[in-house]
């Protein structure tokens, strides 16, 4: 997010401008002053909502995400015996896991994409994040769990990652 300022320079026009978008996601989709208080200028984006009490001197926001679930996800994987184990791609904002109720974890950073647990090995999963396949042999559980297992440099936004079904009779099929 950016301050401008627009000014005539001949036929066009010259913009001028310094950050006011400290500590928000960078993908904006609304920017709102509370009524009646140009001091307060909430940003609505995909790390959710934030506020700047200076925007017109300071350009750090805070933010109010507290109770709120507003994380865009995009794909996720449940591990095949303990329906509260999940992973989750996350929109912009890394891949998250849970361990069953409210609380999610993040443990990946980065573009959040396609996740795989292997049903006959759930302690092995696979995430797509960042033009990159990483794989953990711990079920992923932070941050230090991933390895690179395949760089693909961006060739698509998200690649999936695909298993085969669930077949408890044959696990060599995982």
């Amino acid at each position: 997010m950016w301050r401008c300022h627009v000014q005539a320079s001949g036929s066009s026009y010259r913009v001028t401008g310094n950050s006011i978008g400290n500590r928000a996601h960078a993908d904006v989709h609304v920017l709102v002053h509370t009524p009646g208080d140009p001091n307060a200028l909430w940003v609505g984006c995909d790390g959710g909502i934030f506020l700047n009490r200076d925007p017109r001197k300071g350009d750090i926001f805070a933010s109010r995400n507290n109770g709120l679930a507003c994380l865009c996800p995009n794909f996720f994987a449940q591990h095949p015996t303990d329906p509260g184990v999940l992973l989750c791609g996350l929109q912009d904002n890394g891949t998250a896991r849970t361990s069953g109720g409210p609380i999610w974890k993040h443990v990946f950073g980065g573009d959040g994409g396609y996740c795989q647990i292997n049903w006959a090995d759930p302690q092995q999963v696979l995430v797509f994040a960042n033009g990159r396949v990483l794989r953990a042999t711990d079920g992923g559980q932070d941050h230090t769990s991933w390895e690179l297992s395949l760089d693909r440099q961006w060739l698509a936004m998200t690649e999936p990652i695909v298993a085969p079904p669930y077949n408890p009779s044959n696990p060599t099929d995982a």
